[in-house]
């Protein structure tokens, strides 16, 4: 299972690409098994989260200012930015929901990955994916009723559900039961774990692209200007963290992973919650996200992270040998 997960770490900027593809590819012949996907995430979130230490919670949460400034940046500048940008260039409610979904919807399990990549505070990370990940239900509705609320039909409970059964949930639960026993679920499962999880992922966005691949399929090219818009917030995430924490004078590790936590955002479940309660050209803005987010992760860490990314084995067995707590400045 190590050496498969080592595989599958070298292929992660592609796997996202590669689900897209499977799932249009497949479109009908497996979107009756769509709703399948909410249960794949859920199971998902639960394997990525049985590593991860509620005193590292505790400990970060003494000094919450990167926390702050991480959510003012995603949940406030972006979300209101990505809004009136859209709204200018596209007009289209259902791209703008897309968008809305994205900067609202909690942060990606996969910035930690990426931020044992590049030496970021994985404590620091991990508080980010557990608190956001808990306002999620919360956030999401909020937003959408706060910039879209007049025109959308769906229930905001329903949103809010979902959200809890698909992240709060068994992030909870990985979480407890890694508690219970003393850190051994995470030093046992943790590891066997994590191919599983990357499968996990890429069944859910199959099943879920599946069932708008035919929108997708006749409207791509017309879109191509909204996969370059779609490119150009993704950068601008990652870009402006990384500008407020120098300007800060935030240390390299909080500042990798601010920078990092900002342009991951968890497209596996904004893509099931479009799928299931929007139109299908809502989850355009999502899926042209899913394709570069990964990439870009890996291009822009070599550029402003300055330490080249070592495999995440080595980073693994690293902080298995030596846990070295980090406090955020």
């Amino acid at each position: 299972m190590e050496k498969f997960n080592s595989y599958l770490d070298k292929i992660m900027w592609a796997l996202p690409l590669l689900s897209v593809a499977v799932g249009i590819i497949l479109g009908d012949r497996i979107s009756r098994y769509a709703f399948l996907g909410i249960y794949s995430f859920a199971i998902m979130t639960f394997t990525g989260s049985v590593s991860m230490n509620y005193k590292d919670f505790f400990n970060v949460i003494k000094k919450p200012s990167p926390i702050f400034l991480f959510l003012f940046i995603t949940h406030v500048v972006m979300l209101i930015i990505s809004f009136f940008l859209a709204k200018l260039f596209f007009d289209k409610i259902n791209t703008t929901i897309g968008f809305i979904l994205l900067f609202s919807g909690p942060v990606g399990v996969v910035s930690f990955m990426w931020t044992s990549v590049y030496k970021g505070n994985s404590p620091l990370s991990l508080t980010i994916i557990l608190l956001d990940s808990l306002l999620s239900p919360l956030l999401v509705p909020l937003a959408l009723y706060i910039f879209c609320g007049e025109v959308i039909k769906v229930p905001f409970s329903l949103l809010g559900k979902s959200l809890l059964f698909m992240v709060v949930i068994p992030l909870f639960l990985g979480i407890f039961l890694n508690g219970i026993t003393k850190g051994e679920s995470g030093r046992k499962l943790g590891g066997p774990l994590k191919p599983v999880g990357k499968l996990l992922l890429i069944i859910t966005v199959v099943l879920n692209v599946s069932r708008v691949s035919e929108a997708l399929t006749s409207s791509f090219a017309k879109n191509a200007g909204l996969f370059l818009f779609c490119e150009i917030m993704v950068l601008s995430s990652f870009l402006l963290a990384f500008f407020l924490c120098k300007v800060l004078h935030y240390s390299r590790e909080n500042r990798t992973t601010i920078s990092i936590s900002s342009g991951m955002r968890n497209t596996a479940a904004v893509l099931v919650l479009s799928a299931s309660y929007f139109e299908p050209s809502a989850t355009i803005p999502i899926i042209a996200v899913i394709v570069f987010q990964q990439l870009n992760c890996g291009i822009v860490g070599k550029i402003l992270f300055k330490n080249p990314p070592e495999s995440l084995e080595q980073c693994d067995s690293s902080e298995q040998t030596a846990q070295v707590e980090r406090s955020p400045e």
